[in-house]
């Protein structure tokens, strides 16, 4: 396996990114503005009841068309940032909030709990929102999978069934291989098959708790302090973003669906050409998963991201900028 290292010295860049010093400014009196002036929202059901939120910002220049695929406990609003650059480089952009996130619906009431029934759930979601919203707004030109985190595993299944849809695929720290901590996986799957079957798949996981409006900076999974308080400040003031903790049945179905994903039969579906971002100190996937992927898909590269954690795009602008750089010469 060939493994690529983002330089971030002794280079132009042409693409950049909003420096710390000037990010509240540039977000609040710029970017935000002109993505509310041309975002389109609304929502989608996949079943009755059931309704998926979405928004689109389509671009009358746009040359590709890129479909966000969020992680654990995120939704769309986390990814304005991200959503700006795409658009200032010609691109149109969509993105869901998958169901038990954001403004989607939930199963449970409690708006910190992360819960779903079956992992394909988000697969067919995004299955839908593809032939609903994405293909008719995206004409012919080329559709192009951004995936993080919970939504790399979503993406890669959805590739893996769909190999058509797409037609490249960036995958920024993708959880290909849930890093349980102290808590083996095995020893993570038994304690949820038994809190399962007693009756408590909604139930907080055994490490985690209620939305904390206390969380240190220090324990999140982004090194720009900057880029960190401008959104956790949204999750106080929103409680439709304040998911935190994941349910017993997510947990479960998460550990089946990437082990299922990693299988070589799987990985030989995926015919498209694939980028994956490794964040060198992430604490939330295991490198393992990662290169298990790549080596199992035929046109797939590695980049290793020094510095960075889990959250590439939540880093410093000085990650940042380099990893934009890679992510738009892979799309061109």
């Amino acid at each position: 396996m060939k493994r690529e290292k983002l330089h971030k010295d002794k280079q132009t860049f042409k693409v950049k990114s909003i420096p710390e010093d000037e990010y509240n400014e540039k977000m609040l009196e710029g970017v935000e503005p002109l993505l509310n002036q041309i975002k389109k929202h609304g929502y989608f059901a996949r079943t009755t009841d059931k309704n998926i939120y979405y928004e689109k910002y389509i671009n009358p220049k746009a040359k590709n068309s890129i479909v966000i695929c969020h992680g654990f406990t995120e939704n769309a609003e986390k990814y304005k940032e991200m959503i700006y650059y795409f658009y200032r480089e010609n691109c149109s952009v969509f993105v869901l909030d998958h169901q038990g996130h954001g403004k989607s619906y939930r199963m449970v009431e409690d708006y910190s709990v992360t819960h779903v029934e079956k992992f394909t759930d988000y697969v067919e979601d995004l299955r839908m929102f593809m032939k609903i919203i994405v293909e008719p707004s995206s004409k012919k030109i080329p559709i192009i999978l951004y995936a993080h985190s919970m939504g790399g595993a979503i993406g890669a299944t959805y590739l893996e069934k769909y190999p058509s849809d797409f037609n490249r695929a960036i995958f920024s720290s993708p959880m290909f291989e849930i890093d349980s901590g102290n808590v083996p996986t095995w020893m993570g799957r038994i304690m949820a098959n038994f809190k399962i079957l007693t009756g408590h798949k909604t139930d907080y996981l055994f490490v985690h708790s209620t939305f904390n409006e206390k969380e240190r900076f220090e324990d999140s999974c982004a090194i720009s302090k900057v880029r960190y308080d401008y959104f956790f400040n949204k999750r106080l003031r929103n409680k439709e973003y304040q998911n935190y903790c994941a349910s017993y049945s997510w947990f479960k179905q998460s550990v089946l669906a990437t082990r299922k994903l990693l299988k070589p039969a799987n990985l030989a579906r995926i015919r498209i050409p694939v980028i994956v971002f490794q964040a060198e100190k992430d604490t939330v996937v295991k490198a393992r998963g990662l290169y298990r992927f790549v080596k199992g898909v035929k046109h797939a590269r590695f980049v290793f991201v020094p510095e960075s954690k889990h959250e590439i795009f939540m880093a410093t602008s000085e990650i940042i900028t380099p990893y934009l750089n890679k992510i738009f010469d892979f799309i061109h």
